[in-house]
């Protein structure tokens, strides 16, 4: 399911409130930098050991940015946002 940015604050304000607002925490992968305009729940990434080929691969092949917003093992689940939304498919395709 991708979630609009709209809707992934509403989630996490559904979770904690106040954590989906502007001032939140939450968006500190965004300082400086483009705001992620959709947003992906996967399971957490396994290949920690494939860090630098992710972030070359992403760079070199998405449109947009890509970013990590919120990792739990415990849940098993990350969310990522995205700047591009057409990046989305095929970052979904090599990565989860």
């Amino acid at each position: 399911m991708i979630l609009t940015r709209s809707e992934f604050a509403d989630y996490f304000n559904g979770l904690r409130p106040g954590l989906g607002n502007a001032d939140s925490p939450l968006w500190i992968p965004e300082d400086g930098a483009d705001p992620s305009e959709w947003f992906v729940c996967v399971s957490p990434r396994q290949a920690h050991q494939y860090k630098i080929d992710f972030w070359q691969w992403c760079h070199q092949c998405l449109l947009g940015q890509v970013r990590c917003y919120s990792s739990s093992d415990e849940e098993q689940q990350e969310w990522w946002g995205f700047t591009n939304q057409k990046d989305i498919v095929l970052w979904l395709l090599k990565w989860s």
